[in-house]
């Protein structure tokens, strides 16, 4: 009967003990499960802010960028001009910008195809590097016309700029034999203290009206 109520005694002491052993294993268990479940998710956010940082430099990328040439768009370029003009009247610098068009660029894409047009508006595009500077802007905004907007620039520079950049086309130095030659009448404008972009623009682009007037493959530049 002793050992009986010793053997009691000591089931009652170990009761509590013996019961919370499964308990504390299965704690650790689900703790571990958890912690394992937490870095997973942290690995699937860190994915996720990776892959909403590629979509939007991607969606940024296709809004300034003009798909065909690997230009600005024109949205941005306007918006870097307007950006430009404003610096002008703060800090009274110059500015230029150059209304370019390609002549009679119809007839390539009559005579060769659309392709060949794509092609000879991305070779022209990329020709454009060779003569403008880092702090330069070049965009597409039209079919076959383009615009430069040259920071720091009075007309005479941006005129003889524009001449390289006419006689280059015109002697088809810089372009694949695969595509046709292509010659470009040029407006010049100057930025003054007065100007808007629009007053800007409309000067630039009677200067290349005046350019196709006078026979196409040429350059006019109006203060």
């Amino acid at each position: 009967g002793v050992i009986s109520i010793l053997t009691a005694i000591m089931l009652w002491r170990l009761l509590p003990e013996a019961i919370s052993l499964p308990g504390k294993r299965q704690m650790q268990v689900t703790i571990a499960e958890l912690v394992k479940a937490e870095r997973k998710l942290a690995e699937a956010n860190q994915h996720l802010e990776a892959e909403v940082r590629k979509r939007t430099a991607q969606l940024e990328k296709m809004a300034t960028t003009d798909e065909l040439t690997g230009l600005l768009s024109r949205r941005e370029i306007m918006r870097i001009l307007e950006i430009e003009i404003a610096r002008v009247s703060r800090q009274s610098t110059a500015l230029s910008i150059m209304m370019l068009d390609l002549d009679h660029f119809k007839n390539i894409n009559d005579n060769f195809g659309h392709q060949v047009g794509d092609t000879t508006l991305k070779t022209v595009a990329d020709s454009f590097s060779i003569f403008l500077r880092k702090t330069d802007f070049i965009g597409r905004i039209g079919g076959e016309e383009f615009l430069i907007v040259l920071p720091d620039t009075k007309l005479k520079d941006a005129y003889e700029l524009a001449e390289r950049i006419r006689l280059v086309l015109e002697q088809h130095t810089v372009q694949a034999p695969s595509v046709p030659a292509c010659t470009a009448s040029i407006g010049i404008a100057q930025c003054q203290p007065a100007d808007n972009l629009n007053s800007l623009i409309q000067r630039a682009d009677e200067a290349l009206y005046q350019a196709k007037s006078k026979g196409r493959n040429c350059v006019v530049g109006k203060l």
